[in-house]
């Protein structure tokens, strides 16, 4: 491998006085340092004057060595890797440095795995490392987690293209080595096709991304076709796996988990800006596009097609066609969105309320539901079946539906089937119900029913079963 000697410009200076001959090129003082797919390095500073070349070595040693000087010298914040396809033979080491790896673009500059590497293992202490303008493709970790990347501290991807990669145990993509705040900031990038396999212990999931401990931001990306399978263990997550996570201006579709959260998983906070979420699924479990836990804040954001199965029919499964909110629920608020044709096979077509505590208030304003399946039990678009207070204002709900093959005797709340709550400004319009409570079901508060048959409209809904047809039942 070729690589220029550089010399500082004090040195060529120098050089110029004692000779007062002509110099030859000599590259000055800077931050960046060039690496470029070509037979021999040059002057340094630029793709056309690489200061490291590939040459006839493999392309992954041109690359480390442009890494290892930057780490030798403070002044280098930057390795820019020219276009071009890199293969590697071996991982990329990135040591005790912050630094930047920078390309031409993701369609020009594609470093990858070959299907037998992982790409690079950034896990040396607290560093904040960014990664931007290139793809990382079939990268491949046998026997851990992060098939493209491990890192710890902080890394941020602008405008990566992360593509194809996969991990046996979890991160298909990404995982952290580091444990509680690390951050992973995706930024107007593309991650697809990436695959957790779970066919290992302890792998938990994240088909593209996995940060145990830590937090995701997500802004103005793409996510899809991405899947955590889950073939011995850990299989939740489709695409992401992590404590904290927001999405910002993004798009989830078709990522798939085996367990819960077709497309993210999140135990701590979850929070959702301007994005869409279809077509995404969770194979055997809950919330087929969002399995959450902790504070919840969804504004102006739409989930369409995605669905939450029981694949083993064993009735502990298939609930939150759209959202699960399994615990600490106080706090939750999904404001100015839609949902439209999500599916559960047990309960919540839409949204899922699972183990919430009592006394803790969960709130939907101004939303708009159509078309929404809880295909077994109860909930056709919102099931609230524990000791929550559930508080929907200004709400749209219009052909949700419950049990709608007429097969089970099950099928209670058409729209809605909730414990207490008060339910103010919403129009119920086309719900079905298999057995009662057209458009709404309340378990035993009498007073909660009055309510809510008093502040809301009701227009053309039907309860199929003989017990009754009002919009509203209340159980005994």
């Amino acid at each position: 491998m070729s690589r220029v000697i550089r010399f500082g410009a004090v040195t060529a200076a120098l050089v110029l006085v004692a000779t007062f001959a002509p110099a030859a090129p000599v590259r000055a003082v800077a931050d960046t340092l060039y690496v470029a797919d070509v037979p021999a390095a040059g002057a340094g500073g630029s793709c056309e004057e690489p200061d490291f070349a590939t040459g006839a070595d493999p392309d992954n040693e041109a690359i480390q060595d442009a890494l290892d000087a930057s780490q030798a010298d403070p002044a280098i914040v930057e390795v820019h890797i020219c276009e071009g396809e890199y293969v590697l033979q071996a991982t990329l080491e990135i040591l005790e440095a912050d630094v930047t790896i920078s390309g031409d673009g993701p369609e020009a500059t594609v470093i990858s795995g070959n299907e037998l590497v992982k790409i690079m293992q950034v896990c040396t202490g607290y560093h904040a490392r960014t990664i931007r303008d290139l793809s990382l493709v079939d990268g491949y970790n046998d026997d851990e987690w992060g098939g493209a990347i491990t890192f710890d501290g902080e890394l941020t991807l602008d405008n990566v293209h992360l593509l194809r990669n996969v991990a046996e145990a979890g991160g298909g993509a990404i995982d952290n080595c580091g444990d509680d705040y690390d951050l992973l900031v995706v930024r107007d990038s593309l991650v697809s096709e990436n695959v957790a396999r779970g066919s290992m212990a302890d792998a938990y999931g994240g088909g593209a991304l996995l940060v145990w401990g830590g937090e995701v931001i997500v802004e103005r990306s793409t996510f899809t076709e991405n899947q955590a399978l889950g073939l011995l263990a850990a299989d939740d997550g489709g695409a992401i796996y992590a404590s904290e996570v927001s999405v910002t201006n993004s798009l989830f579709n078709l990522n798939e988990s085996a367990g819960s959260g077709g497309a993210i998983w999140a135990d701590i906070s979850f929070s959702s800006v301007n994005s869409r979420f279809e077509g995404n699924e969770a194979d055997d479990g809950y919330g087929g596009a969002l399995y959450l836990s902790g504070l919840t804040h969804v504004r102006g954001t739409t989930f369409t097609q995605n669905s939450a199965y029981d694949a083993d029919e064993s009735g502990d499964d298939g609930e939150g066609g759209a959202i699960n909110q399994e615990t600490d629920c106080a706090g939750f608020l999904v404001e100015r969105s839609t949902f439209t044709q999500n599916e559960a096979q047990d309960s919540g077509g839409a949204i899922n309320f699972n183990d919430c505590e009592p006394g803790e208030i969960v709130r939907v304003d101004g939303s708009t539901f159509t078309g929404n399946e809880a295909v077994y039990d109860a909930g056709g678009a919102i099931d609230e079946d524990n000791e929550a207070y559930l508080q929907l204002n200004r709400n749209r709900f219009s052909a949700n539906r419950v049990a709608p093959t007429g097969d089970y005797d099950e099928g209670t709340g058409g729209a809605v089937w909730m414990n207490r709550g008060r339910l103010r400004g919403n129009t119920f319009s086309g719900n079905t119900a298999r057995v009662c409570g057209a458009a709404v079901y309340v378990s035993s508060h009498r007073g909660d029913a009055r309510y809510a048959q008093r502040n809301n409209r009701f227009q053309s809904n039907r309860a199929d079963g003989a017990r009754t047809r009002w919009d509203v039942c209340v159980g005994t």
